[in-house]
């Protein structure tokens, strides 16, 4: 993008060229005259005007960076521990490699270890009698962790006393084999037959609770009973269900190895939309129950219910989140809307729009109301109907393993180009243009307040425009930037020369600018000014005239800088 001042053409046949709008990032062949064809560290937050970018703080390093959340506070795995911005101990151990997490309420959820958080808690003490001693006016409702080290135990006043209410830290999946009787019992206080697993010393309630859907299996004496059911009573030893949800001999089924377990699907995407937790993998999509991180198999006719959905369309799923109040899926080449209100009236609706390409599903993230994600042919905006193309600007360059993030004006994209080369571009929703960053590599962003950054490195940054920075938090010093601009060739098939440049510039205290011209796609560049001061002016610069076809324009800075136009005065020569 360019804008041009009216040609001042002097009697010695002298064309003063005056450009004052400053676009982004056009990586084409085809770029007009005066338009970036290449840039590091710009911004687009002073447009027209062109400048660098903010500095970033540094929050932290991590020895080994294997996911990042922003919630209340962050969250984040280096190796096989979680840790938060609240708390100096270690949150909990995981395996070792890349997770994805997703909140719901107050459980932070991890894959794929399938382990929660639960956050929450004012504090932490050692032992119960610490907190007792400590805390003397507690309010019902206050949680707080106990225990000498991870994984905490929870307990929360219920206004008379301290109820254990299970562990901070722990595994949403829950497994225990015990020899033991399928029999007659009770429901609800009454006399209920074939309805009650007893096994002595099993304390149920240490794994499970009423409401989760187990599965059952061991039972060989009638082997019906191995089943997915829901747990509707637990009192001790005993695990009760619904009258007659097993079928027994005479006195009872004695088994010597009865396993119950909970579990939660596979997934390589989660997301939370509508207080239910959403995710996918292969064809298929999942939902747990209402409000429940635990269960994902309950099936009772109920608007609480959980959710599955096999959606027989070619392809695996590449990616998902929740836009505009709606559960979306990706495959490359088709999206899915999830419309409906509970489980007997969801309906996937299949679009064939392109989708996330596949390695990117970590691309989507909403800037100005709009969804930007990387699709195979490139970065685009998906405002619910057909996804529009932003990647003019990049032109024949392809790439791939982006990761995504917004402020809610901006979207940043880490992604790498064929040559293995790292890229951090910047869309702004506001101007509608491009700008590149700089070669970092983003594993995860998070919003929390401020626009957060983990890099393959280790580095934790608070990005953009940064309004208040954590204490510790420590500034990148001067920013180094450039901007290289697309050929001149000033609209003239002739021999052309070039005799001075005027630009009106601002440097901070500290800043420095150099300016430099190449003729003709020389590669080499040839510096024809060096600038430093601390206030805005006007700088002429004198070049011994040249002639030669085309020639470019590259400026590189370092600190703050601003420029405001961009002057030329070109003569035109002949066709030799």
């Amino acid at each position: 993008m360019s804008s041009w001042l009216p040609n001042m053409i002097y009697p010695d046949g002298i064309t003063k060229k005056i450009q004052v709008l400053f676009g982004g990032y056009n990586n084409n062949d085809s770029a007009q005259d005066g338009e970036i064809r290449d840039m590091t560290n710009m911004s687009g937050d002073l447009h027209p005007i062109l400048a660098p970018r903010k500095p970033r703080y540094l929050v932290r390093t991590i020895t080994k960076p294997n996911g990042f959340l922003a919630h209340d506070g962050y969250y984040w795995v280096d190796g096989t521990g979680l840790y938060s911005s609240s708390s100096a101990s270690k949150r909990g151990t995981l395996t070792d490699g890349r997770k994805t997490m997703a909140v719901l309420g107050l459980h932070i959820v991890i894959l794929p270890d399938k382990k929660y958080l639960r956050t929450g808690a004012k504090g932490t003490y050692a032992s119960t009698a610490a907190l007792s001693a400590a805390v003397t006016s507690p309010s019902a409702g206050d949680v707080y962790a106990v225990g000498a080290s991870e994984p905490y135990e929870l307990y929360t006043w219920d206004g008379t006393a301290w109820q254990d209410i299970g562990p901070e830290f722990g595994s949403i999946e829950a497994e225990k084999t015990v020899s033991g009787t399928i029999q007659d019992g009770t429901f609800a206080g009454e006399a209920a037959q074939a309805n009650t697993i007893y096994s002595e010393g099993a304390a149920w309630a240490n794994k499970f609770k009423a409401g989760d859907a187990v599965t059952i299996s061991g039972c060989t004496a009638h082997e019906e009973n191995n089943k997915t059911i829901i747990i509707r009573e637990i009192d001790g030893d005993y695990l009760r269900f619904y009258e007659n949800s097993f079928v027994i001999g005479e006195g009872g089924d004695t088994e010597t190895s009865i396993k119950i377990s909970r579990t939660m699907p596979d997934m390589d995407f989660i997301f939370e939309n509508e207080n239910r937790l959403w995710g996918c993998k292969g064809d298929r999509i999942y939902a747990s129950k209402l409000g429940d991180i635990f269960n994902w198999n309950v099936f009772d006719g109920l608007s609480t219910d959980s959710y599955a959905v096999d959606v027989g369309s070619a392809g695996d799923f590449t990616g998902a989140c929740s836009y505009l109040g709606y559960p979306c899926f990706f495959k490359e080449e088709s999206i899915y809307k999830l419309y409906g209100s509970k489980p007997s009236n969801f309906t996937a609706m299949r679009s064939a729009s392109l989708g996330i390409q596949n390695g990117c599903g970590a691309s989507p993230a909403i800037a100005g109301e709009v969804l930007f994600y990387m699709a195979r042919t490139g970065i685009v905006a998906y405002s619910g109907g057909t996804p529009v193309s932003t990647a003019a600007p990049f032109g024949t360059v392809r790439y791939t393993d982006a990761v995504g993030g917004s402020d809610g004006t901006k979207y940043y994209v880490s992604m790498k180009d064929t040559q293995n080369k790292w890229h951090l571009f910047v869309f702004d929703t506001r101007t509608n243009l491009w700008h590149r960053e700089d070669d970092a590599q983003a594993i995860a962003f998070g919003w929390n307040g401020e626009l957060y950054m983990l890099t393959s490195d280790g580095k934790l940054w608070l990005t953009g425009n940064v309004r208040a920075a954590p204490s510790g938090a420590t500034q990148e010093g001067a920013v180094s930037s450039s901007v290289e601009f697309g050929d001149f060739i000033e609209a003239d098939p002739n021999k052309k020369g070039l005799s001075k440049l005027q630009i009106r510039a601002e440097l901070t205290e500290g800043a420095t600018m150099k300016i430099y011209l190449q003729y003709d796609s020389s590669g080499t560049w040839v510096e024809i000014k060096s600038l430093s001061a601390a206030k805005k002016r006007s700088y002429y610069i004198p070049i011994v005239p040249r002639r030669c076809d085309h020639f470019r324009i590259k400026i590189t800075g370092t600190g703050e800088w601003k420029l405001y136009s961009l002057v030329r005065e070109v003569y035109s020569g002949s066709e030799v």
